[in-house]
């Protein structure tokens, strides 16, 4: 991707989580199953810094598709506790 088409993918998953488009939810994570290199070219430091609030944002109640991918091995460790922070409990 060239540097354009990142930020405009990096500004596009903030909207989304944002906005609370809650369609957006299952591609994105289909999108966090890919292998981490592809993820990590395409996303970057947005899952250290902000995908959990992006997925929080986006998430569809369908908490099945998010534990799995939590609970996946397969999946990258920082995606895997980005995800979690999403599933967990906020305190006011």
């Amino acid at each position: 991707m060239s540097d354009d088409e990142s930020l405009l993918l990096f500004r596009g998953l903030h909207i989304l989580g944002g906005a609370c488009n809650r369609e957006s939810c299952q591609p994105l994570l289909r999108l966090l199953r890919r292998p981490f290199d592809e993820v990590d070219d395409l996303i970057g430091d947005t899952v250290i810094e902000s995908l959990a609030n992006i997925v929080t944002g986006v998430f569809d109640d369908d908490s099945d598709a998010l534990f799995a991918l939590i609970t996946d091995r397969s999946i990258d460790g920082f995606i895997r506790e980005a995800l979690f922070g999403a599933g967990a409990p906020r305190r006011a």
